[in-house]
């Protein structure tokens, strides 16, 4: 009901496009046969990868939709958590680069169609989320942190994991 109510909106000029919050695969494919999707929020950070696992990320990459991934830092807790994490501390001391500007980088270096989308609250943290548009991770980078947070499932395009065991 939704999906068509908002591309009514579309169809009379009211909005541009449409875009979805929040949900599976499954529910996106459901939208799709009512309206077109340009763009889809979800949660995604180094702690909560289900979009990517799911192959939501990649249904979307292949369809030219928009993942805008809120809390790519995982929040508050996240960002702690991050600065704590000896992987991301690593590659982060080897690039010049903060902790949450590697995870950054690291979510956009997944799929062309990922936009992560910080919650700055402070001017310094929208300045080094402006830098993480700008880190860019090399092939050693991409797959400690793909053998670290992507440990089940199969490797991404691009990105060269040392997968252990599985769930």
């Amino acid at each position: 009901t939704s999906v068509r109510a908002l591309d009514k909106l579309r169809e009379d000029g009211v909005v541009r496009a449409v875009g979805l919050s929040n949900v599976t695969l499954t529910q996106l494919e459901q939208a799709l046969e009512l309206a077109p999707i340009a763009a889809v929020e979800i949660e995604l950070h180094p702690w909560k990868l289900d979009g990517i696992r799911s192959g939501l990320v990649d249904a979307c990459a292949r369809r030219g939709i928009r993942v805008l991934a809120h809390r790519p830092l995982g929040g508050p807790p996240g960002a702690r958590r991050a600065l704590r994490d000896p992987v991301i501390a690593e590659i982060a001391e080897r690039l010049g680069a903060s902790p949450a500007e590697i995870v950054i980088a690291w979510l956009r270096s997944l799929s062309p169609a990922i936009v992560p989308i910080p919650g700055a609250t402070r001017v310094a943290t929208a300045t080094s989320a402006a830098r993480a548009a700008r880190v860019e991770l090399d092939d050693d980078a991409r797959t400690a942190l793909a053998a670290r947070f992507l440990v089940v499932g199969d490797a991404l395009p691009g990105v060269a994991p040392r997968l252990v065991g599985g769930e």
